[in-house]
């Protein structure tokens, strides 16, 4: 039903809190994730990528591998 799931990452407490949902989407419907993260200049890439990152361990420790953009 969701062949891929796109899911857009910052260091809110609505993506925190967002991360079991598409933990379980993606198991019950063996989705290719993609993470997104959007910066608005290159002094924030750092951060934006430190979000990702951190996202890709939380993620992995459920046993998912995610794709990032």
């Amino acid at each position: 039903m969701f062949p891929t799931i796109l899911f857009a990452v910052d260091s809110s407490l609505e993506a925190r809190q967002a991360v079991p949902i598409v933990v379980g989407l993606v198991k019950a419907y063996h989705s290719r994730l993609i993470l997104l993260s959007v910066y608005e200049s290159e002094d924030t890439r750092p951060r934006a990528e430190e979000v990702v990152t951190s996202a890709q361990e939380i993620l992995s420790k459920e046993g998912i591998t995610a794709e990032t953009k």
